[in-house]
């Protein structure tokens, strides 16, 4: 195998293990769940925060809530160890890439 075969193989290693790595942190996350009562649970809590939000920052402030939220929720947990995953297989497929336009 030429260098660059390995880094594409690298690349797709990368990805492939990412991927596992988001689906198992998924599938722990949503198992594991304790449905605890606090705030969080109550009845009207959503709606009161969202109007609280919006009234001090605007709907620029509810979009960021809501992109916090989701982030921090298991599919948004998977969801950043797949993306860096796939800027990680990203570098490596760019080093072969590039390998092989040096080599021409």
């Amino acid at each position: 195998m030429k260098r660059s075969d390995r880094q594409r193989a690298a690349g797709w290693i990368a990805l492939a293990l990412g991927l596992v790595a988001a689906a198992a942190r998924y599938w722990i996350l949503v198992h594991s769940a304790d449905h605890a009562l606090d705030d969080t649970t109550a009845l009207g809590y959503k709606r009161s925060v969202d109007h609280g939000v919006g009234v001090m920052m605007g709907p620029s402030g509810a979009v960021l809530t809501d992109l916090s939220n989701l982030l921090t929720s298991p599919v948004g947990q998977a969801l950043i160890i797949a993306v860096g995953a796939a800027l990680c297989a990203a570098c490596f497929f760019r080093a072969a890439w590039v390998m092989d336009e040096e080599s021409q």
